[in-house]
Order: structure tokens, then C-alpha cells, then sequence
């Protein structure tokens, strides 16, 4: 009796250790991927992509639903909502990252990078990395980043050469303080407004136009309203964060935590391609629907970045004087090789 009740012991246990693998093989993980962008916008495609590599490369073990446009919420609610696990992913701009992040200020400093290459060997070096090493205490992690380039000024008025020509032009901002304290240092009136406003607003003349990447300003067919575009050549739009939120990454077996990471990785990439090549694009279709484009040189620029230097000051303190200054030395040197 004894034997027989010491086998029956050992055949339940071995059944229940197989039962319970075959019970976390076959468990799903349902993961809400927010953002703002529209859904022809490279920052959706990038979504969906990441949604169907992660289903497939789990044999169907994570379920992501996309949700674009802000149907989540705006993305100082989305990240907050990501920061508590009311949600578990979301893709932010680096500007709005800052208010919860400070550090990401770096990265939303207005002609403070001339170009995509200065602000890609900043993030990926070890600026970047310390940086994504103080997410985890906001309830987060980073898991990539991408860009959807510079922003570029749409508005009813005129074409932009100087700072002059921007005074007292009222502007939608979004709600990043770094962006307010640059648009008040060239003269300009910031006007913040949730997103599905102001389309509206700028049919209505209650705002004179807005910043955002030129491929977005066209699909959404700002142009309408809003007939002079000019290409900044430097004002931010940095980067675009992939977040998850941290409680619910730390619970996926580790298997599946690297298939997040790699569709994250990989679905950054496919934002950034689709950016590169639609940017050109949007601006001869903007031509094409009446608009008129101008892109501002180097040499004009200089009174921009001259105006801004008090916000560099300013937020210098707030991202950390080690850093800031770590970030221009990495610029200075990739010019200086050039």
C-alpha cells in the first residue's frame, strides 16, 4: 500500500508539472498599442508591423490591438496610463516624454541638431542609454526609439526667413514646455488645444497654423488651410519612444519579453524607413495641391538658434549639465569630421 501510494504521488506530480507547462505555453498576453499619429502615418504602419510580428513570432501567445489617432487618449495620457499599466504600450514623442523624463529635453531642443545623424549618435551612445535607464523608476521601459523627423511650420500667413517673420503669429503647441519657452523666445504666440481641434481651428483663423513633420501636415491635408509650408531644417520632433509598461514586461516569460523587444526594434526601423522616403514626397504633393514651400539654409537659421540660446540655459539645469554637455561635444565632433 505504501509503494502503490508513493508512485500515485510521483505520477501526480509529474502530471501536474506537465500540466502546468502546457498551461503557461498556451497563455496569451493582450497588449494595447496607443499612439496619435493617423492611421496612413509611418508611426501606424510601424505599429501594425510590430502587432504582426509579435503574434506570428509567439505562435499567437501575445494579442496587440492598435489603436491610433488618440483613441487612447492624447500622449501625456497615453504615457501616464502606460506608467500605471492601464495600458501596456504606447509610442510617444520625445517632447512629450519630457514630462516624465526631463532628461528627453535633450532631445527636443529646438536647431540644437542640424540633422537626423547628430541626434541618432547622441541617442545611441551612451547619453542615450543613460537616459532609457531612468524610465524603469516612472513605471516603464524603452524599448526603441525612431523619429518622425523635424518639424515644419504650416500656416496662413507667410512663408518663414526669419524670426521676424514668425512675431505674433499664433501657433498650435503641443504641450511640451521646452517648445512654449522657444516659441515665446522668437516672438511667437503658443497656443496649446487637444489635437482633434485643430484642424478646425485653423478653418476657423482661430490659430494661424502649427508645427508637425511635413508628411503628417499633408496627409492630413493641412494644406487646405494653411497654404505656406516651411521646412524648419531643425525644429524638433526628435523622437518617437516605444513604451511598455514595466510590471507587465517583468511578468512575460523570458522568451516572449525577447520577441517584444525585437518587434519593438524591428518596427522602429520600418517607422523610420517609411518617414525617410514619404518626407520628399509630402512636400511635392503639398506643391502639387497649391501650397508653397520654402526650406530655410543654414546661414538663416542662425538668428533662430541666436534666439533660443536662453531655453538651451534654461533646460541645460533641467536635463543636467553632464549630459547636455556630453550631447554638444558628440556634436561638435561629428561636424568637425565632416
Amino acid at each position: 500500500m505504501k509503494k502503490t501510494s508513493a508512485w500515485s504521488l510521483v505520477v501526480m506530480a509529474v502530471t501536474l508539472f506537465w500540466v502546468s507547462l502546457a498551461f503557461g505555453a498556451g497563455a496569451t498576453y493582450k497588449i494595447r498599442f496607443g499612439h496619435v499619429a493617423p492611421p496612413p502615418h509611418p508611426q501606424n504602419k510601424a505599429a501594425l508591423f510590430f502587432k504582426e510580428y509579435v503574434e506570428k513570432t509567439s505562435g499567437g501567445q501575445i494579442e496587440v490591438s492598435v489603436h491610433p489617432l488618440g483613441q487612447l487618449g492624447g500622449e501625456i495620457v497615453q504615457t501616464e496610463a502606460v506608467t500605471i499599466g492601464t495600458q501596456e504600450m504606447a509610442s510617444i514623442t520625445s517632447e512629450a516624454m519630457a514630462n516624465f523624463v526631463p532628461e528627453m529635453a535633450l532631445f527636443s531642443l529646438p536647431f540644437f541638431y542640424k540633422n537626423f545623424e547628430e541626434l541618432e549618435r547622441v541617442w545611441s551612445g551612451n547619453v542615450g542609454y543613460e537616459i532609457m535607464g531612468k524610465f524603469p523608476k516612472k513605471g516603464m521601459y524603452c524599448l526603441a526609439w525612431s523619429s518622425n523627423g523635424f518639424r515644419d511650420w504650416a500656416n496662413s500667413k507667410r512663408l518663414i526667413h526669419t524670426p521676424e517673420d514668425m512675431k505674433g503669429m499664433k501657433l498650435r503647441c503641443t504641450e511640451a514646455p521646452v517648445y512654449l519657452d522657444a516659441y515665446k523666445a522668437l516672438g511667437v504666440d503658443p497656443i496649446t488645444m487637444p489635437w482633434p481641434e485643430v484642424f478646425s481651428a485653423t478653418q476657423q483663423k482661430v490659430i494661424d497654423g502649427l508645427d508637425l513633420p511635413v508628411i503628417a501636415l499633408e496627409m492630413i491635408k493641412f494644406y487646405e488651410t494653411t497654404k505656406y509650408l516651411t521646412i524648419s531644417n531643425g525644429w524638433p520632433n526628435s523622437g518617437i519612444m516605444t513604451i511598455i509598461n514595466k510590471a507587465f514586461f517583468d511578468r512575460l516569460p523570458d522568451n516572449l519579453k525577447e520577441v517584444v523587444r525585437e518587434g519593438a526594434y524591428e518596427s522602429a526601423r520600418v517607422n523610420l524607413a517609411y518617414i525617410i522616403e514619404g518626407t520628399l514626397t509630402a512636400i511635392e504633393k503639398w506643391k502639387q495641391k497649391g501650397g508653397e514651400v520654402y526650406s530655410i539654409t543654414d546661414q538663416e537659421l542662425t538668428p533662430f538658434r541666436e534666439k533660443v540660446v536662453p531655453v538651451y540655459e534654461k533646460w541645460k539645469k533641467t536635463i543636467g549639465e553632464d549630459l547636455y554637455n556630453r550631447a554638444e561635444k558628440i556634436i561638435k565632433e561629428s561636424r568637425a569630421a565632416k
